[in-house]
């Protein structure tokens, strides 16, 4: 069976309604659930989130996600959080165990409080961890959201589909959307095809949810059970609802080793960008003769690069920058004439992109019709040439001997994710990456090039128009690409990347 989410309402008229039970309030008997009015009564969930707010939330920002949680509640001694975790224990396990067949955990619970703001998003994944079987949450955003326009972070629900390595892995496109409607429990099996994401907060306004896991009982726990004793709720018209298809929570157990909070990155970027006019050169250097190429493939170079980068006192300085840091942005690495041409073909309204997704590792856009023709050819002939590739090895003195480039195009959407799936993940090789856009472009809309050694950051590279960046990176080195926020309305920009390997 597909991938479908089981969606019920906490409450829907200030009465549980009696196949559900699903009710939460301070009377246990009646299960009721008291809503706002004319008398201006709180609902016990509005109770709840006022305890919330007095709960500590850590940011948490990679290439996965980025929202807020907080710690397990487990131990929260706050009344209503309290009531709250007292119901999901005693009543929703119980109703999940009579819906699915499963036999679950009385004695273990995850519960987090988690906050996704404006551009906060989960990327698709499947919630595997830990002996995790059922999911839920409880959507505590406005009433009112998205009723005038469209504030994003639905829960993106996947189909799967055996992949070419005999896995499971999810479409490229979500089979379900579901909104954060307020009040409102989801819940899911957590399995191999429990693939589901919560779309980027678009608003400006936060998205809210309580939510964690139930956990099978260990066999040696479990003891027999009459079907009257695990449940006395009519589940007839649910149960083809509920399969080992399903997906798990919009939540994520998060450890301190895996936090990393949002970095500021502009100043590695900056650090490291030498431009054209720039570079540090003595008195002495420049009045030393310029060795000029003479081969034809020599020319080439000359008739594309910045001759100040053909000058070998500037490569003699480019080299021992690149020793200190391991990485170097050129900046105006190409001819204005060329790079112009460059621009023009790669970003107007002729060329046609298709968008490759895979969700578990990266979206972004290729360019249509096979092999490029014209200047975008020359550009990716002239990457691959020997000449290049020495020209690489003279600026980071390393010696590789062979190259493959590729073009990808990056807008609002697009991202890589670890790992990065790349062939040539487990070896050592020079990462060379021209970047084509027109636009300023600005950090906060993500898009950057990260590169971690050991889950930390070591070098973030922003995509600046005509710069050339090379980058060492070694076999224990993951790379990925920032999610591209809606900040970034229609800005977009071309990588036109060389992998130099030995």
């Amino acid at each position: 069976m597909a991938n479908q989410p089981y969606v019920i309402p906490v409450n829907t008229n200030g009465a549980v309604e009696s196949s559900h039970r699903t009710g939460v309030g301070s009377d246990s008997t009646t299960n009721q659930v008291k809503v706002d009015g004319a008398d201006g009564q709180v609902t016990f969930l509005s109770r709840v989130m006022g305890e919330l707010e007095t709960v500590a939330h850590n940011e948490n920002h990679n290439d996965l996600y980025y929202f807020k949680q907080s710690r397990d509640l487990k131990t929260c001694a706050q009344p209503h959080v309290a009531q709250l975790r007292t119901w999901l224990y005693d009543e929703v396990r119980v109703f999940c165990e009579s819906v699915t067949d499963m036999i679950l955990n009385p004695g273990r619970l995850n519960l987090f409080s988690a906050r996704y703001p404006p551009t906060g998003r989960l990327l698709c994944h499947d919630d595997q961890l830990e002996g995790r079987k059922i999911a839920f949450i409880i959507y505590l955003s406005p009433a009112d959201w998205s009723s005038g326009k469209d504030e994003g972070g639905t829960l993106g629900v996947y189909d799967s589909v055996i992949g070419v390595d005999g896995k499971l892995e999810p479409t490229p496109n979500p089979m379900h959307k579901l909104p954060p409607t307020w009040n409102t429990l989801s819940f899911f099996e957590v399995s191999e095809r429990s693939f589901h994401q919560v779309e980027e907060v678009i608003g400006n306004r936060t998205r809210y949810s309580v939510g964690g896991w139930f956990h099978e009982l260990p066999q040696a726990d479990r003891v027999k059970t009459s079907p009257s004793a695990i449940a006395t709720k009519s589940t007839t018209d649910i149960a083809d609802k509920v399969s080992s298809s399903q997906l798990a929570a919009d939540q994520i157990n998060i450890t301190g080793d895996t936090i990393r909070s949002t970095t500021d990155i502009a100043d590695k970027v900056s650090s490291s960008q030498l431009a054209a006019d720039q570079i540090n050169i003595t008195d002495d250097t420049i009045r030393r003769a310029v060795e000029r190429p003479g081969s034809e493939s020599e020319q080439c170079l000359e008739d594309w690069i910045n001759e100040v980068y053909l000058r070998k006192p500037i490569q003699a300085n480019i080299q021992d920058k690149f020793a200190d840091d391991s990485s170097i942005q050129l900046k105006d690495f190409l001819v204005p004439i060329k790079f112009k041409e460059l621009d023009e073909a790669l970003t107007g309204n002729g060329m046609a992109w298709h968008t490759d997704i895979t969700p578990l590792k990266a979206k972004y856009a290729t360019l249509c019709g096979g092999r490029p023709s014209g200047v975008i050819h020359d550009v990716q002939s002239l990457l691959s040439s020997k000449a290049f590739l020495e020209l690489v090895n003279t600026l980071s003195g390393l010696d590789t001997t062979s190259v493959t480039t590729r073009i990808r195009k990056f807008a609002h959407g697009d991202y890589t994710m670890l790992p990065h799936g790349d062939t040539h993940k487990d070896c050592e090789c020079l990462e060379v990456s021209l970047a084509v856009c027109r636009t300023q472009w600005k950090e906060s809309w993500g898009g950057i090039r990260t590169y971690l050694v050991e889950g930390e950051e070591v070098i973030s590279i922003a995509p600046e128009a005509n710069t050339l960046s090379i980058v060492f990176r070694s076999a224990d080195t993951d790379r990925f690409v920032r999610y591209i926020t809606h900040t970034a309305d229609d800005a977009s920009y071309v990588d036109i990347e060389a992998i130099c390997t030995e």
